[in-house]
């Protein structure tokens, strides 16, 4: 299943960050109002949006997710869609909403539907209630070879017009390896869904129109290629000199690397291409770290394995050129973007650093934490405002860690403390700024986090556009799972209604007997209300 975007870029985590990662993939559930929620008799909802659960049971190194809805104005019952042993494998929302071409931003984002895969095929769900079951509304594209969403081109204003790339499995019939390749994945009103596999040139970036935000073009390793079917691709590289990842992507803006380095990629209204290379980043393994309305930021990885360094550039987009904002020794292993800085948690031979880098000054980072890497881990994660959340584990090495969420603001002031904090990555936005890389402004995190894991532990939203938090409810523990572990994991989308689930971890296995379900309005305090039912 796919993690939950953590506005984070890898490269190379070691086992420490990798583990604590993983981890987070898991994240939170829990009870603040009980088994709560209606005791009238089943009426499926005609308003409202559901929200969806991702439901884990089997090794938590190879877990399988079933999907439910659960409806806020049913909040006891749980609607299945997909088994666990179908195993949901990714998933991804399809928004909609006001859209504001002056701005480059949309708003009032809602639910529209939830695509994902199952079974290496591609299905899609409605979360608008419109009093059928929703089951029953379920669409499938018929494929047996889908792995993973690769890029999500949604169109907010009309979004039966979505799209996705998704990988598939190759000849050898797995995913992840070298011979996987990509397929398109249309929405329609009438059809559902539409898949078609794609050749080796696939799309790398969605471009967007300039008015209207639309995705209207997809863009080629040599090509620009419009999606209305009567205009031409316009060629904008030879075959033999190919882009071959995209960095960062603005609407008509990217930045890209191809075997030559890095340069800027424009796009204009006509789909004409100006592109402007990078001297000072002539070299291959460029990580893309955001973007702002003015620039770019990228980091490097290089020299040796005895002797590693790192190296940071900002590159403005209009009038391409690059600036270094720092470069040390050791490996970067996550970097992240804020308002007007940067955060970078930096892996050395015997330290691991957690750094603040001014956007607007090079060479003045500070550093936030430092530590031995087989003792602490530190690092933090973005949002769309000016406060993120701060996640530090200690005592690594010991069998009683500790944890720590703080939200702090661009200054390092902390604003809000949260002992035995456990993050679990940010809820979906209800505004998206297309000029920006993240606009994702709640997180949610578990306080009280353990020995027992998420065991009576409390299932936190903060709002960090308005610096508040809101205890949903607490997670169930001693009175409903005993001495055992508890796993967990929250989902939340644009709007009020978000989900969850707990269960037993027993010997590394999740359990799938007596997993609860529930869900919360993440902007009131003890919302949380289990599900005691099933259509």
């Amino acid at each position: 299943m796919k993690c939950p975007r953590l506005g984070l870029r890898s490269a190379g985590l070691g086992a420490v960050a990798a583990g604590l990662l993983l981890a987070a993939c898991g994240g939170g559930g829990g009870d603040g109002g009980g088994s709560g929620g209606s005791t009238q008799p089943l009426v499926t909802p005609s308003s409202g949006t559901y929200a969806w659960v991702l439901r884990a049971e089997g090794r938590t190194d190879a877990l399988r997710y079933a999907l439910s809805l659960v409806h806020p104005q049913d909040s006891a019952t749980e609607v299945p869609i997909e088994a666990a042993s179908a195993s949901v494998t990714d998933a991804r929302l399809v928004a909609t909403g006001t859209v504001d071409g002056a701005t480059q931003q949309s708003g009032a984002l809602e639910p529209h539907a939830l695509v994902y895969i199952v079974g290496g095929d591609v299905r899609r769900v409605p979360l608008r209630a419109n009093g059928q079951p929703p089951l029953s509304r379920v669409s499938r594209a018929g494929t047996s070879s889908a792995c993973r969403f690769v890029i999500d081109a949604v169109d907010h204003a009309n979004p039966e017009r979505s799209r996705f790339i998704v990988a598939t499995a190759g000849a050898d019939g797995q995913c992840g390896t070298a011979d996987d390749g990509r397929g398109e994945l249309r929405l329609d009103a009438t059809l559902g869904l539409v898949f078609a596999p794609l050749g080796t040139d696939a799309p790398l970036a969605v471009l967007r129109d300039g008015a209207t935000l639309a995705p209207a073009a997809w863009l080629l390793p040599t090509q620009v290629q419009p999606w209305a079917a009567a205009a031409g691709a316009v060629s904008f590289r030879s075959a033999n000199q190919p882009v071959q990842r995209v960095l960062q992507a603005a609407p008509r803006t990217l930045l890209v690397e191809s075997a030559n380095g890095v340069s800027v990629v424009e796009v204009g209204a006509d789909l004409r291409v100006t592109e402007t290379a990078i001297p000072s980043m002539a070299s291959t393994g460029w990580q893309g770290v955001g973007h702002d309305a003015t620039h770019f930021f990228a980091f490097r990885n290089g020299g040796t394995e005895a002797s590693p360094n790192w190296t940071l550039q900002r590159v403005s987009r209009s009038a391409p050129s690059a600036t270094t904002l720092a470069t040390a020794s050791g490996q970067v292993t996550l970097a992240s973007m804020g308002q007007d800085v940067l955060y970078a948690t930096v892996l050395g031979s015997s330290t691991v650093q957690t750094l603040r880098l001014p956007k607007a000054v090079p060479n003045a980072f500070t550093t936030l934490d430092s530590g031995n890497p087989s003792a602490q881990f530190t690092t933090v994660i973005t949002g769309g405002a000016d406060v993120h959340l701060l996640w530090r584990v200690t005592g690594l090495n010991t069998g009683s860690p500790v944890y720590t969420v703080q939200m702090v603001n661009e200054s390092g002031t902390a604003l809000y403390t949260g002992t035995g904090g456990f993050s679990l990555g940010l809820a979906d936005a209800g505004r998206v700024d297309f000029r920006r890389s993240e606009s994702r402004s709640r997180f949610l995190f578990a306080e009280n986090y353990g020995s027992r894991l998420f065991g009576d532990a409390t299932l936190v939203v903060y709002d960090s556009a308005m610096r508040s938090a809101t205890r949903v409810g607490q997670l169930p523990g001693n009175a409903e799972f005993g001495v055992d572990l508890v796993f967990a994991n929250a989902l939340a989308g644009p709007t009020a209604a978000a989900g969850g689930f707990a269960a037993r971890s027993i010997s590394g296995v999740v359990q799938a007997s007596n997993a609860r379900i529930f869900s919360f309005d993440p902007a009131v305090a003890n919302s949380l209300r289990y599900t005691s039912r099933q259509p």
